[in-house]
């Protein structure tokens, strides 16, 4: 085909001008083709099976990564559910020998990580990130790793957050690499990555719990210092999942004191948790270890603190699913009605934009952003087009509004009916020590009523 032709003229070009003759024509080609070029010339593929080239064939791999660079920038935001197809292969070439080629596939995806997709996106590029770090060639798992720390630090940073269950594992995994370069990337990485926690309970202790991963004996002092911390601000997800790493090693300890101030963490965090769903990934590792504690640590009182922290797990987990999310299938049923009477390019180009609309919706719902802008924006730049601006214009505040409805939680009752002019109607929470005495408390107070506190 078209495209095959210019790019085989591309790989065999000697001068830059030839070069860049060739990549003007490709991208004229793709102009022509419309919104449904990645399909219809296969652009990944012969991309990917350009840039998969031997290594001794660099004028290929360079030409492959000059022509993907140009038609993703060509395509722009539209273009971004057929970069991450093509990202794998862009950070392959990162571990080519030859200099240049992997230089520019350095940059290339240093591009993509900055700003060449969008924030919403990135559960869906976290995968691929992980595929990098565990590749056989060290230069790719730096990339992998300086791509995690570019995006955490930038424009992705709440998206970075959300998923650092996923996240720190295998970051982990990666500061024990052989290699030092390695080593360094992840440690980097991170210390990108905890600092996306934002809480300033946590953040005095962040360092050594990254020291921790590569100094075990380190935990027990690490987790008598955080065992006496009071929590003050609200936990959320990020800052339950910066822990895991020490109360995994902590819980897994032989000494008694260690298990059960590693169960009074547990248990202080928990309840300074509003949203129950932001426990939920934690519960799997930690759980089953607290578990275990409350059955198997010889002291009594140390059993008692373990069975107190798992009950309060307990109590998260049955509030937790009450909460509702819709997978990419699901948003897909929603959206697809939205857009039967416009007039489209169907194949399977349009097929592809529509369910990469439908998972990032997903984990929109999932992060509980509900913001308009950027559905709308999601739908108008991947959408339009295939569908046109005017026909899709309205699309994503509809879909957004059904997601809304899809997955609102039941209303909590409150006596807002009681006559009476509001003193005070907030939520507080009190600590003494170590000990959280009232969390996320509602304090509703009316004018010329009387109130009075009770304690023991």
């Amino acid at each position: 085909d078209a495209a095959a032709a210019v790019l085989e003229k591309l790989y065999a070009a000697a001068s830059e001008a030839d070069k860049s003759a060739q990549i003007s024509e490709l991208l004229g080609i793709v102009q022509t083709a419309g919104a449904s070029a990645f399909s219809t010339l296969k652009l990944v593929e012969h991309l990917s099976a350009g840039m998969s080239a031997s290594p001794k064939q660099v004028n290929k791999l360079a030409g492959a990564l000059a022509a993907t660079k140009a038609v993703i920038e060509h395509a722009g935001p539209a273009g971004e559910p057929w970069v991450l197809q093509l990202l794998p292969k862009i950070m392959d070439c990162a571990g080519q020998k030859d200099n240049s080629v992997s230089k520019a596939a350095r940059e290339l995806a240093d591009q993509i990580f900055h700003r060449g997709v969008r924030p919403q996106a990135f559960r869906l590029l976290l995968p691929l990130l992980f595929d990098g770090m565990g590749h056989d060639k060290w230069p790719v798992k730096v990339c992998a790793l300086n791509g995690l720390k570019a995006l955490a630090e930038g424009h992705a940073r709440e998206e970075v957050a959300a998923e650092l269950y996923d996240a720190v594992p295998k970051i982990t995994e990666a500061m024990w690499d052989s290699k030092d370069e390695v080593m360094a990337a992840a440690k980097s990485a991170m210390e990108a990555c905890t600092a996306t926690a934002d809480n300033r309970d946590l953040a005095p202790f962040a360092p050594t719990i990254i020291e921790c991963v590569l100094k075990p004996d380190l935990v027990p002092e690490c987790i008598h210092k955080l065992a006496a911390t009071v929590f003050v601000q609200e936990i959320k997800s990020p800052a339950l999942a910066v822990t895991v790493p020490l109360l995994f090693r902590g819980l897994k300890e032989r000494a008694t004191d260690i298990r059960r101030k590693a169960c009074t963490i547990v248990d202080n965090m928990c309840k300074m948790i509003d949203n129950p769903a932001e426990a939920v990934a934690f519960m799997p590792k930690i759980m089953p270890l607290i578990a275990k504690a409350s059955e198997e640590i010889p002291d009594p009182e140390a059993r008692a603190v373990a069975a107190k922290a798992l009950e309060t797990l307990k109590l998260l987990e049955s509030d937790a699913m009450e909460a509702k999310q819709l997978n990419p299938d699901a948003v897909l049923s929603l959206l697809n009605p939205l857009l039967k009477d416009a007039k489209g390019v169907p194949g399977p180009a349009q097929d592809t934009a529509l369910l990469h609309v439908a998972s990032v919706a997903s984990i929109l719902i999932a992060n509980i952003n509900f913001e308009p802008p950027v559905w709308s924006e999601l739908v108008d730049q991947t959408l339009a087009p295939f569908f046109g601006a005017e026909e899709v214009k309205n699309v994503g505040t509809q879909l957004r509004e059904l997601c809304f409805k899809e997955t609102r939680p039941k209303a909590v009752q409150e006596d807002e009916d009681e006559e009476g002019e509001d003193l005070c109607n907030m939520e507080f929470s009190l600590g003494y020590g170590a000990m959280m005495l009232l969390t996320n408390t509602r304090l509703h107070m009316k004018r010329g009523k009387r109130y009075g506190f009770c304690g023991a």
